[in-house]
C-alpha cells in the first residue's frame, strides 16, 4: 500500500507520471486508487494463502521463492520512490526550482 501513497504524492508534484498503463486512468482519483490497490493485493494474498494451504513441500519452496521475489521488487520500487521524493524536496527546498 505504501507504493500507491508514494505514487499519489509524487504525481501531485507534476514532475512525475504514472508508468503503469493499467493505473494511469485510475490514479486520477486517489480514493479509487487506494481501494483498487488494497483490493488487488488482498485478493492476491488470499489466493496465495489458499494455494499454499494445500501445497506440498516442493510447491511451498517454489511459492516462497516467488513471494520473496515479488516482495523484493516492491522494496526496490519503494526505495526508488524515496529517492524521487528526496530529489523533489531537494529541488524544491534547496534550489527553489519547482
Amino acid at each position: 500500500m505504501i507504493d500507491i501513497i508514494f505514487t499519489l504524492m509524487l504525481l501531485e508534484t507534476d514532475m512525475f507520471m504514472e508508468a503503469n498503463t493499467v493505473m494511469q486512468g485510475v490514479v486520477i482519483n486517489p480514493i479509487i486508487s487506494i481501494i483498487l490497490k488494497v483490493g488487488a493485493v488482498g485478493v492476491l494474498v488470499y489466493f496465495v494463502y489458499k494455494r499454499l494451504d494445500q501445497a506440498n513441500e516442493k510447491q511451498l519452496k517454489i511459492g516462497n521463492l516467488i513471494v520473496t521475489g515479488m516482495m523484493s521488487i516492491y522494496v526496490i520500487i519503494d526505495i526508488m520512490y524515496i529517492g524521487y521524493l528526496i530529489i523533489y524536496l531537494y529541488l524544491k527546498l534547496i534550489l527553489n526550482m519547482v
